[in-house]
């Protein structure tokens, strides 16, 4: 009697908290102003769900500032999904130690919230669903994460391991991976990356793309900011090829589109501009190929290879055969763009053909132009 009284409790409880959080994925994703700098509108949300997440072993990360939590101190441990470079040691003056850098997380927007497990390894939690809304984007997390597919080796989307309700509310617990791919390079990295390094990272992105595609899964936000890294392996800084290298990950299904196995290739097409549950067509503010521009059908996984490729523009490998795969995979001509199959093929091709010490050079990178 006792235990249902207490359960009865509880559900009102849940309701009750329920309606204090955000009634949608779009107001979760922007939940107030965007002059507000100190990211209490986001911890005040999510503190909302403190003791929820406690009581299953979760503890949150706590907020540095807005878009930024940084690591609740106490024994480190190992998840398996971020490391270290040892040669930039514990700590730096400037903050660039890849092991501080561990101990920070940048969220995009309010979306995920870092935690920390109960057996110490770090986790993002994400708002996958409101009520029905976010429901495709949760089937191909599972799709992907469960069963056969979970455990084939080029299956670089990112590891579900839980899911959890509240309310109407679903949340999906994922590894905390080390660092985002986007910042292998560039004027805003710190990573020592060489050629090598960055065409490796390059070629795992491709063959995410290429599983997925056979999977019968379009990402449609397949841009660099979207994918991670265990870590960044700096053969420049360390004057020699790296013997480990790291892992990259597949993230934010948000957008990704599933064809069953019964749909024919032919009919495999979408119509407008990538959205979601979290944000509508017009609020759309990523660049767009030439088949986006109009209301004709185009073909998704195109649309992929065109997203990831377009990322790396400002990337010069100085090495022709692998800068010209990259540069067909740019096609502004649908029909003419390679598939991901077709891109892989050809950069490893081009990759067994070289000599791994020619590739310990330093990218060629453009300097945006200020507008």
């Amino acid at each position: 009697m006792l235990g249902t009284l207490r359960k009865v409790w509880l559900g009102i409880n849940e309701r009750r908290e329920r309606r204090k959080l955000p009634a949608d994925l779009i107001t979760w994703r922007n939940p107030g102003l965007a002059t507000d700098l100190s990211g209490k509108l986001d911890e005040r949300i999510w503190g909302e769900l403190r003791s929820f997440f406690k009581s299953r072993g979760y503890t949150y990360w706590p907020v540095e500032y807005a878009y930024l939590q940084t690591d609740p101190g106490g024994d480190l441990v190992c998840n398996g999904f971020g490391y270290a470079s040892l040669q930039r040691g514990w700590k730096s003056s400037d903050g660039s130690s890849s092991y501080q850098k561990l101990k920070e997380f940048d969220y995009a927007n309010p979306l995920c919230w870092a935690a920390r497990a109960a057996d110490g390894r770090d986790v993002v939690i994400r708002v996958l669903a409101v009520r029905s809304h976010g429901k495709s984007h949760v089937e191909i997390l599972k799709l992907l994460s469960r069963r056969h597919y979970s455990v084939i080796d080029r299956n670089h989307a990112i590891p579900l391991f839980e899911l959890i309700k509240y309310e109407d509310v679903t949340f999906g617990i994922f590894p905390k991976i080390g660092f985002s791919v986007f910042v292998a390079y560039g004027p805003m990295s710190w990573a020592k990356n060489s050629v090598g390094d960055i065409v490796d990272m390059f070629m795992q992105c491709v063959e995410a793309l290429e599983f997925i595609h056979y999977v019968g899964v379009a990402h449609k936000d397949a841009f660099r900011d979207n994918f991670l890294v265990q870590f960044q392996p700096e053969s420049l800084a360390m004057k020699r090829i790296a013997v480990t290298r790291p892992r990259v990950y597949l993230t934010d299904f948000e957008t990704a589109v599933y064809f069953p196995p019964n749909v024919p290739w032919e009919k495999r097409t979408c119509v407008g501009l990538p959205s979601s549950s979290s944000f509508p067509r017009e609020k759309y503010g990523r660049v767009k190929p030439p088949e986006l521009l109009s209301d004709a059908p185009y073909d998704p996984f195109k649309l992929d290879v065109w997203q990831l490729a377009i990322s790396f523009v400002d990337l010069t490998t100085t090495i022709s055969s692998i800068d010209d795969v990259m540069e067909a995979m740019r096609c502004s001509d649908a029909s003419l763009r390679l598939s991901s199959s077709e891109a892989l093929a050809k950069l490893i091709e081009a990759v067994a053909s070289i000599p791994p010490q020619s590739l310990l050079i330093p990218p060629e990178v453009a300097v945006p132009v200020p507008e």
